[in-house]
């Protein structure tokens, strides 16, 4: 079964994959409206995943807000309308923006909150106080249990940026959007305007698991030169980067961002990487890449000549294993998932 954020149509769906029957959950037109299923209402939803109890989480972007849909009803879990950037509980907190959405098994959920920069986290905590002093694993599970929901930025430094960090407070990310979580309790995510997917380990350590930020230019003759050549060889992208932003006409710092590359994660290259799922069957992981017009595979059991390494390929490349057509094409390949 899959779950589906009907964006523009404001509705969220389910698709049966064998059969090819959709299912409408929620829908009947735009707003902001909590209660059954029937009659809620949502703005622009984008990031979707399923919970360890049958939850829906969504992110309801058109309403800065975190949503979830259970035994037949939406409520609000973390923000409501209004936009800003603070943590809480429940309506308190608030969004820039929202886009990708992680839940684990926990029934804690993470968000990515591009214009911030930044990764939140909404931890279920009971309202029975006891219960969370006297766990005796952070990832215990309350089951039978209501909770409140506490968001808190994990990622502090909101300036865009880019530094790997054994502190998470004090990593630099640049326009973080899909994330996804592996049965491990690590976290994926596509750090957009870095090209590259990002990975936290334990709550605490942020490394980059694949791809690389653009480059600084010796000068803007430079980075035009390179992002003509790569405009033209083998359809391959290229551009000039400033303010964090692709332009054709460098004005201050001018960057080059390198054109997709296949191959191990040490030497792989993406272009504004999008969504991102995890394949828990098959130990994949899945990268919508808008700005290649690609889908990316990143195989974390290949083998190499050396050592065991990951290796990242294209959709096009793996269309055998993945169910892909091998003259597949992409116009604007936002989020993954499987």
């Amino acid at each position: 079964e899959m779950l589906i954020s009907d964006t523009c149509a404001h509705r969220i769906i389910r698709c049966n994959v064998d059969t090819g029957e959709v299912q409408m959950i929620v829908g009947g037109g735009q707003g902001y409206v909590d209660g059954s299923v029937l009659s809620a209402r949502f703005s622009y939803p984008t990031g979707i995943d399923a919970g360890p109890d049958g939850e829906i989480y969504v992110c309801d972007g058109g309403n800065n807000a975190v949503r979830m849909i259970l035994d037949g009803e939406v409520t609000t879990i973390a923000g409501g309308g209004k936009k800003g950037m603070a943590d809480g509980v429940g309506i308190e907190a608030e969004f820039l923006t929202l886009f990708g959405i992680a839940a684990t098994h926990t029934g804690d959920v993470f968000v990515t909150d591009p214009a911030a920069n930044s990764i939140r986290r909404i931890k279920a905590v009971p309202k029975d106080n006891s219960m969370w002093r006297n766990r005796q694993d952070p990832y215990d599970r309350f089951p039978n249990s209501e909770f409140l929901y506490e968001t808190e930025t994990v990622t502090k430094e909101h300036n865009p940026g880019y530094y790997d960090s054994s502190l998470i407070k004090d990593a630099r990310i640049n326009t973080p959007v899909g994330i996804a979580m592996d049965m491990e309790k690590n976290i994926y995510f596509a750090d957009s305007d870095n090209d590259a997917i990002r990975h936290i380990h334990g709550f605490v350590l942020v490394s980059t698991f694949a791809g690389a930020p653009p480059t600084i230019a010796t000068s803007v003759k430079v980075a035009e030169a390179a992002a003509d050549n790569n405009n033209n060889k083998n359809g391959q992208l290229g551009e000039i980067v400033t303010n964090n932003r692709a332009t054709r006409r460098a004005t201050i710092v001018p960057f080059i961002r390198h054109p997709f590359t296949d191959g191990s994660t040490e030497l792989a290259r993406f272009i504004r990487p999008s969504g991102i799922a995890r394949d828990f069957k098959s130990g994949r992981v899945y990268v919508a890449e808008p700005g290649s017009h690609r889908v990316r595979v990143i195989d974390l059991a290949t083998p190499d000549e050396d050592s065991i390494k990951n290796q990242v390929t294209r959709g096009a490349h793996s269309a055998s294993k993945v169910g892909l057509p091998n003259n597949s094409s992409w116009e604007y390949e936002q989020a993954a998932a499987v």
